[in-house]
């Protein structure tokens, strides 16, 4: 029989994940990970993955080598072992792992309270060892033949002997070359000359082998005889000084056996922990919250095998009230995919794994119950139901309240009827026993068992009638339909099959599965009025924000008129007295007094010119005037205190009289605009979204918006980014943060979108 593993396909996740860690080690200990009922071990295991989390998406992981699993072979270093050049050449890769994470934490800012960076940090530095395999070893681990002096001088001597070997047999090789056959080898570890066999004789020596066709001979000359022996003394030499090396490089690595230990220990860890976390990064999984209570609540929940492009993410409030979780929904529906993502995410954090959902709050089981799929056996000559049934009776006979059942098609492959009131029997010995599970169904009694059952939660699989498909969006508190003539139908099967269909079906229905009907056209009906209001809630709302940010740019516009307006009569005030004190100077020459009289004049022409301007034109209700710090048209509503009330579209504002003229059909005025437009530069909006978007596209989007509002003398603007998981909110701070033309940026006030949204301004 299968094991939950390989039935919810957690094994294939389970090989994904090794096959991204390093260590061979770690490879077999992802893939043998079990579920864990220990509620403070789960938590420290995802507390853990979550430092390495962070880790990967700030810096990325450390680059580590493929370590073999060396656990025995460091225990065999503590007894006085003599590695060989192999077992050496495992030991440097987890040196050279040790000082590549050391190198990592040494250029990488990580917050000093993350747990992985102290298990990081605390591997032994192992630079003095690599430096004495760096002095034995070459760059393909094999010995230098300067690794000692006794090593050198053994080498050059044998280089001697045979270069003297050599000239000797090259001289013979002459002298005899119309009988040899090829050039000098080595034949049982001694140099030889080939000959023809029919002349072996002719050459001095010795007959060491021959070829498989016995047509050659092979002659060790008796000049050669004696350089061989010197050869091989010194090769043997040779190898024993190799040993030596060996062995006292050993006794150097049986010194830090403690320090590698703890490395490896430590590596092992680091590379489980990134593997983890590298795999939940990549596929854009969350760290869920652990539960003390029974709950499965998703946000955002979706199966992994199903292309992240086409995945219909699902959102599902299973709380600790409910027991038993019941979706319906048509065939090929989605719903036993929906059974074993929410299967799978449960399962997944009781391995410390993140799950794939953007929320998730999971509550802890001490085992799992599974009865899914065809389980015929045929060995032992049982049909499904038989088999189904054996299964079933397991898991009754042993689940606890403590445990968690997940049952497809409960009461399946039998008689329909039999199997529904065994389905329904099973459902309320289960909720009797408080034990929780869920279960997909067709049958339509057990549906209204359901609907009328507390510790029940229904929900059902959505199908579009209009394109005849499932969509695979979970509704919840529905009891579904399976949809079998619709399918039928878009598959082909005629209608006057389809119609004898139905009617046979309203003879064989229950008033149960009547009224379950019905239910489930009336969702359907609320569903779509609901969509039409929450389509007009939208609109709306949007209405409404746009209104507010018109008059919210038309308060400021106000604002900096009014006081500019202030500023200019200050300004002709300033320029009044300082005429008046030139004035005053000038009269102590009483034949400058024509001066003065000039003077005044020139400023009593300035104060009629801002008199006719603020004061002479008699303004009255109804008047269209033009306001001249927003550059816009309105009517005069109402007069009161030299305050006049200008209705402009449907927004209202006070302004000062200084602030107004006639309206004489001026040109290029307009009487409202939400948009700012300035001659060479199109109509530009004084915010942008780009909630949604992708990254790239909200780059792209956000650099043409800033031109373009430049380019348009906007002097403030708003992005609306959103909140999710901060991508486009950090997108767009890097982007303002770059650019030269922004005096300043923060996120917008309460009534601006908050975090989600932020405000810009320019210089």
């Amino acid at each position: 029989m299968k094991s939950i593993y390989e039935i919810l396909d957690i094994d294939v996740i389970k090989k994904q994940i090794s096959n991204i860690a390093y260590c061979e080690k770690t490879k077999q200990d992802i893939l043998s990970m079990k579920y864990n009922s220990d509620y403070e071990k789960i938590n420290t295991s995802l507390d853990m993955l979550e430092d390495a989390f962070k880790i990967e998406v700030k810096f990325a992981s450390p680059s580590l080598e493929e370590i073999e699993d060396i656990e025995e072979l460091l225990n065999l270093i503590e007894k006085d072992y003599i590695l060989n050049i192999e077992e050496f050449r495992s030991l440097y890769k987890l040196i050279i792992a040790s000082l590549k994470i050391e190198e990592f934490i040494a250029r990488n800012p990580i917050e000093e309270n993350n747990k992985i960076y102290y298990i990081m940090k605390s591997l032994n530095n192992l630079k003095t060892l690599k430096a004495s395999f760096d002095k034995i070893f070459n760059y393909n681990f094999e010995i230098k033949e300067d690794a000692s002096s006794t090593l050198f001088n053994i080498k050059m001597k044998i280089e001697n002997e045979l270069s003297f070997l050599k000239k000797k047999l090259n001289e013979i090789t002459k002298t005899h070359k119309e009988i040899i056959t090829g050039n000098l080898t080595m034949r049982n570890g001694r140099y030889a000359i080939p000959v023809l066999s029919t002349h072996k004789y002719s050459i001095k020596g010795i007959v060491i082998d021959s070829s498989s066709s016995t047509k050659t001979s092979y002659v060790e000359p008796e000049v050669a005889y004696e350089v061989n022996n010197k050869i091989s003394r010194l090769e043997e030499q040779y190898q024993e000084e190799i040993y030596r090396i060996l062995s006292n490089l050993s006794g150097i690595v049986k010194e830090k056996i403690t320090e590698l230990k703890n490395n490896y220990y430590s590596i092992l860890e680091i590379d489980y922990y990134f593997a983890k976390a590298i795999y939940a990064y990549k596929n854009d999984c969350c760290k869920p919250i652990v539960s003390k209570e029974k709950d499965l609540v998703f946000k955002g929940l979706r199966h992994p095998f199903i292309d992240k492009e086409k995945v219909v993410k699902n959102n599902l409030n299973f709380r600790k009230e409910k027991d038993l979780l019941l979706i319906s929904g048509p065939n090929a529906g989605g719903k036993t995919v929906l059974l074993k993502a929410i299967s799978l995410a449960s399962l997944m954090m009781q391995m410390g794994l993140y799950v794939f959902a953007d929320e998730a709050t999971l509550g802890v089981f001490d085992n799992y119950y599974v009865d899914l799929g065809d389980n015929q056996s045929i060995i032992n000559s049982l049909s499904t139901f038989s088999s189904h049934l054996l299964n079933l009776k397991m898991i009754v006979d042993n689940a606890t309240k403590n445990d968690f059942i997940i049952l497809d098609e409960l009461g399946s492959s039998t008689d329909p009827k039999e199997g529904e009131s065994l389905a329904v029997a099973i459902c309320d010995y289960l909720i009797n026993k408080n034990i929780k599970g869920i279960v997909t169904t067709h049958f339509s009694n057990l549906k209204n068992f359901a609907l009328n059952n507390p510790k029940c939660y229904l929900v059902s699989m959505e199908f579009n009638l209009n394109s005849l498909i499932p969509t695979y969006k979970l509704i919840e508190d529905s009891t579904g339909n399976s949809y079998a003539y619709e399918i039928a139908f878009n598959m082909g099967v005629k209608r006057e099959i389809i119609e004898h269909a139905k009617q046979l079906k309203k003879e064989f229905s229950t008033n149960v599965e009547i009224s379950l009907e019905n239910l489930e056209k009336l969702r359907l009906e609320l569903e779509e009025k609901n969509k039409e209001v929450l389509a007009l809630k939208e609109e709306l709302e949007e209405e409404l924000n746009n209104q507010k940010r018109i008059n919210d740019d038309l308060t400021n516009q106000l604002n900096k008129a009014k006081s500019n307006a202030n500023e200019q009569i200050i300004k002709y005030i300033e320029e009044a007295k300082d005429e008046i004190d030139k004035m005053l100077l000038s009269l102590a020459d009483e034949n400058k007094q024509h001066k003065f009289i000039d003077s005044k004049g020139k400023l009593e022409k300035q104060i009629l010119e801002l008199d006719e301007k603020t004061s002479n034109y008699d303004f009255k209700l109804k008047d269209e005037v033009y306001v001249k710090s927003i550059g816009r048209i309105g009517t005069i509503e109402n007069i009161k205190n030299d305050v006049y009330l200008i209705v402009l579209d449907n927004m209202k504002i006070s302004v000062a009289k200084i602030d107004l003229e006639p309206w004489t059909n001026q040109k290029d005025v307009k009487k409202s605009k939400s948009t700012h437009k300035i001659k060479g530069f199109k109509s530009v909006s004084t915010e942008l979204n780009v909630i949604g978007q992708r990254y790239e596209d909200a780059k792209t989007n956000i650099i043409k918006y800033l031109d373009d509002a430049m380019g348009a003398s906007l002097k403030i603007v708003r992005i609306i980014h959103g909140f999710g998981t901060g991508t486009l909110r950090n997108l767009t701070h890097e982007i303002l943060k770059s650019s030269k033309f922004v005096k300043d940026y923060h996120y917008g006030g309460p009534s601006d979108g908050g975090m989600g949204a932020t405000i810009v301004e320019f210089k």
